[in-house]
């Protein structure tokens, strides 16, 4: 791409609306080939400083995106499929099938591992499963509580757009255990009870071991059904987890703005001055909502009065040009 815009004299940008056209740049100009985990970047800069760089669209980010975390998901339950196949002299279909069922942490117990090095890699993949399972629930903690507070200052709240997104995920969850009653009545024979018994017992990872798929076709469907059933009951209480918080930070929001007494005062009024400042009271309902602890706040303050040299209540320019010289005089 470079070696062409530097030939033909044109390059390949993004506009304000993220379309790709190709523009003409004067030969002054030299391109300059930037690797990115996502891709390729070119930039495009001028003798007089000028500087244009062109980003990949969200389109493509969001795409990769999706493709990464699809391999990471599917990576290890081939190595696992494939191990387990020579190990154990398993079919395909079956070495599949038994690395989803370890990998959610259903584990129905039709097929184990009868070989000393078949039970020392699913030990192994267990714990490997489990330790990314705990990592997964906390980002989707952390993605939760940002949401939260993220949505917390647009139009609607955070409480709305919560309850639209466990909406959004409800419908799906509901989809895939329709789903899975129709298809495991058919292949497993079972009665609707018995076939909604059966899918519910295994989206929810428990896993009894009383029923499970005997047939190839039943285990095939099984390897796809369990991962979108696991994550999409995950993905559930996450999204109600998210929601719940949302509810609490609005309702405590509003006991902490609605009712203002003196004991409320005597609890805000952090140096008892009898005066309240903003600080105090942003301080106190940040602490309230568990944004920040008291001893956390009190360093912000305290570092606050150290840059604020001449006790004035601000921080001016000459301060942090003071405190500038004075750091680069110690690194000399």
């Amino acid at each position: 791409m470079a070696a062409f815009a530097a030939t033909c004299g044109t390059l390949s940008v993004g506009n304000r609306a993220g379309i790709h056209s190709i523009v003409p740049v004067r030969p002054k100009y030299r391109t300059t080939r930037i690797r990115m985990r996502a891709a390729p970047v070119y930039r495009a800069s001028s003798d007089k400083g000028t500087t244009r760089r062109i980003a990949p669209s969200p389109r493509l980010r969001r795409g990769l995106k999706v493709l990464r975390q699809f391999a990471l998901l599917t990576c290890p339950l081939l190595v696992a499929a494939l191990f387990m196949c020579v190990a154990e002299s398993w079919s395909i279909v079956d070495g599949l099938y038994f690395a989803t069922t370890v990998a959610t942490t259903v584990g129905y117990g039709d097929l184990a591992p009868a070989t000393r090095a078949g039970r020392v890699f699913v030990a192994v993949y267990a714990l490997f499963c489990a330790a990314r399972l705990g990592a997964a629930l906390g980002r989707a903690v952390d993605a939760a509580a940002s949401a939260v507070v993220r949505d917390g200052a647009r139009d609607g709240g955070a409480e709305a757009g919560a309850l639209r997104r466990m909406r959004a995920t409800a419908v799906f969850l509901c989809a895939v255990l329709l789903l899975g009653c129709l298809l495991y009545a058919q292949t497993l024979g079972l009665p609707p009870l018995d076939a909604l018994y059966f899918v519910a017992v295994s989206a929810s990872t428990v896993g009894l071991g009383d029923l499970s798929p005997q047939s190839r076709a039943g285990r095939l469907f099984a390897t796809m059904w369990l991962v979108f059933a696991a994550l999409g009951l995950a993905n559930m209480l996450s999204r109600y987890a998210e929601w719940r918080a949302a509810v609490a930070r609005r309702q405590c929001i509003e006991a902490l703005t609605g009712q203002f007494n003196e004991r409320a005062f005597r609890a805000m009024d952090e140096d008892a001055d009898n005066r309240l400042t903003q600080a105090e009271f942003l301080g106190y309902v940040f602490c309230k909502l568990g944004v920040v602890t008291r001893n956390e706040v009190r360093d912000i303050l305290k570092r606050f009065d150290t840059i604020d040299a001449n006790a004035s209540g601000t921080i001016d320019l000459e301060e942090v040009m003071t405190i500038e010289s004075e750091a680069a005089r110690k690194r000399r």
